[in-house]
């Protein structure tokens, strides 16, 4: 699809991209003119809509292989089961900066390094994806960085480059934080190694369909911190989750059961 790399880089065209995203009932598949209206209010009204539903259609059709095996499409799920920019206030008390890093960084590398120093306050951040599938619970990021001109750049070794580059690993289990904390506080009997499937990182110009005979979908990162890391890192945050978050996740919950 031509679209994936005819529409421009940069945070416009990351906004656009969200957009759609955000608005998209996984159960159908995207409605035209809501592509329309959102490439018009981007400034990218030139642009084929067609051609770009069929891309972010093609996406969302797209297998997800989670850490443990488990392959997830996105189409088909249930609208009561997906919380869409979910945002988050997480509280710190005395952060390590540098402790943050080198807990991630002995899991997952990290280009950065942070001074050591110490902070308190809140750490506000959004979500664009919670959903759960088979009593297991995701989060997923967009992105629509520039890692080439062509499908054949988002290969496993760029996107992982990407990912150091970046600090997304490290984004990523601040993630999962929130919603290791969010779970344990409403799902009865939570379990992290039970209850928590990952999370993606999905390179929107990259994906396309898995070569024959290969599971994994180009274009998409997924990971699981331990439970060693995830505890390591709650204990670090010794604060408290924005109410409005907790309820949200609690609907999803509810949904799911």
């Amino acid at each position: 699809n031509d679209s994936q790399f005819g529409l421009s880089y940069g945070a416009r065209a990351g906004a656009c991209l969200h957009a759609i995203l955000e608005r998209a009932d996984f159960e159908l598949p995207l409605d035209r003119e809501l592509v329309r209206t959102q490439l018009d209010r981007a400034g990218f009204g030139g642009f084929d809509a067609d051609a770009v539903a069929g891309w972010l259609d093609a996406t969302i059709d797209a297998p997800l292989v989670a850490p443990d095996g488990q392959r997830i499409v996105l189409r088909g799920l249930r609208a009561a089961a997906v919380v869409r920019e979910m945002d988050f206030h997480l509280s710190a008390r005395s952060v390590d900066e540098r402790e943050l890093f080198e807990a991630v960084a002995a899991e997952y590398p990290l280009d950065a390094r942070a001074p050591r120093s110490g902070w308190d306050g809140l750490l506000r951040g959004f979500v664009d994806m919670v959903f759960e599938r088979d009593g297991r619970w995701y989060v997923l990021d967009w992105k629509s960085n520039r890692l080439g001109d062509a499908a054949g750049a988002y290969t496993e070794g760029a996107i992982a480059a990407a990912m150091s580059t970046h600090a997304y690993s490290l984004q990523a289990c601040l993630y999962l934080l929130v919603l290791h904390r969010l779970l344990r506080q409403r799902l009865p009997g939570y379990d992290w190694d039970r209850h928590v499937g990952g999370a993606f990182w999905v390179f929107l110009r990259g994906v396309r369909p898995p070569a024959q005979g290969r599971r994994m979908t180009p274009g998409v990162h997924a990971s699981k911190p331990s439970r060693a890391l995830i505890e390591r890192l709650d204990r670090l945050f010794d604060g408290t989750l924005d109410r409005a978050v907790d309820a949200a996740v609690g609907r999803a919950v509810d949904g799911a059961a």
